[in-house]
This record gives C-alpha cells, structure tokens and sequence, in this order.
C-alpha cells in the first residue's frame, strides 16, 4: 500500500495492491480529509480489537472501516450519543489485510487512516 499526502495534507492519495491466484488486483482512491481532526488508532497493526480515540474534546460520529480490494468487508458504526470519544472495534472476524478508516467527528471533520489487521499465530 503506498499512501501520499497531497496539497497541504487535505488530500490523501492511496495506492493498493494485492496478489491473488488470478494475479495482482491494484486499486486506487483520493479521499479529501476536511478539519483534520486529532484521531489516534490503536493498536496498529491490530489483532482482535481497534480503538479509536479522538485526542481533543469533539466527540466522534461515525466510524467506516473497508478493504477496498473486498467491498463486503465493511464495518460501519454510527454513533447515537454526542458525548463518545473512543470506540472500539471488534475486528476479530475480519481478514488479514490492510484497510481504510475513515473517522467523522461531531463537527464533520474527517480522517482517513491506514490500518493492518493482522491473524493471530
């Protein structure tokens, strides 16, 4: 996966490739990320269970983790309450890859986040 920030960081450019048995499947997206709001992610590489957690006092609206190689492997979570700060994900059913996060806070800010899942040995 190659990822690239374009003009002044608001634009991110992400470059996938994968192998299969028919060949390499190459995919590519331009997300535009509006307010750049302070979001950590972890753990990264994660196992079972991804947290998000905004790092300043907005609190976060919804959360979208896909693979683009795979669209049925997608999981939304909206955020009923205008108080929640972190979440956690259980991604324990989830394949071996790397995926997109892409977080909204309260204010409608948004960032895209590279994650890796990774299988327990």
């Amino acid at each position: 996966m190659v990822v690239s920030a374009l003009n002044d960081n608001l634009d991110y450019e992400f470059q996938i490739e994968a192998k299969n048995n028919e060949g390499v499947i190459k995919s590519h997206l331009v997300f535009r990320e509006k307010c750049c709001p302070s979001i950590i992610v972890h753990p990264n590489p994660a196992l079972n269970t991804l947290t998000v957690q905004s790092e300043n006092t907005t609190a976060l609206k919804e959360v979208t983790l896909f693979n683009n190689l795979d669209p049925n492997i997608t999981l939304h979570r909206q955020i009923e309450n205008d108080v929640t700060q972190n979440i956690s994900l259980d991604i324990s059913t989830f394949p071996q890859g790397t995926y997109l996060l892409i977080v909204i806070d309260l204010q409608g800010c948004s960032k895209v986040l590279p994650v890796v899942i990774i299988l327990e040995d």
